[in-house]
């Protein structure tokens, strides 16, 4: 992916990695992220997986995109703060970065994939996200795992929690 003669872009899978001015600022720009702290994001990007996108520029290197998950590994991920520099939109870089998050070899098996969007449906759309409710933000991806089956109901169970 060589995006109108700008360089391929590199893959930060590590938060020291990433320029952390850079992802305070882009991501608290987003309506979803406003009233978000530097120690609030910070703290978050502790405790969540950390993607970026950098370019080796001429000038030097330049973050370009950032995104994170959390995960227990197995059953779901939860998608957030996917941002991708004003500057650098429109180039694919938002859907190379969530390619290589759905790649991911720790990744690639979790069958139920979420997050929150209220202008980027088409982006996740493309890659198997559906809206859960009309008129709401919730997206979700299902996937099927061979190696996974949900287990059949015991008999007599109607499927209601109350007895």
């Amino acid at each position: 992916m060589k995006a109108h003669g700008l360089p391929y872009p590199r893959l930060l899978t590590e938060a020291h990695e990433m320029d952390l001015d850079w992802v305070f600022r882009s991501v608290r720009a987003e309506y979803w992220a406003r009233s978000r702290s530097r120690a609030d994001m910070q703290r978050a990007m502790d405790n969540s997986r950390n993607f970026g996108i950098v370019l080796d520029l001429p000038e030097g290197p330049r973050q370009v995109a950032y995104a994170r998950v959390i995960t227990d590994g197995l059953v779901l991920v939860y998608l957030f703060d996917l941002v991708v520099d004003p500057d650098f939109r429109g180039r694919g870089y938002g859907r190379w970065l969530l390619e290589r998050i759905l790649e991911a070899p720790d990744l690639r098996r979790v069958n139920t994939w979420m997050l929150a969007t209220r202008d980027a449906q088409g982006l996740y759309t493309r890659y198997g996200f559906k809206t859960l409710v009309e008129e709401e933000p919730l997206m979700v991806r299902l996937q099927q795992r061979p190696d996974w089956e949900m287990p059949a109901k015991p008999p007599g169970n109607t499927g209601s929690s109350n007895p």
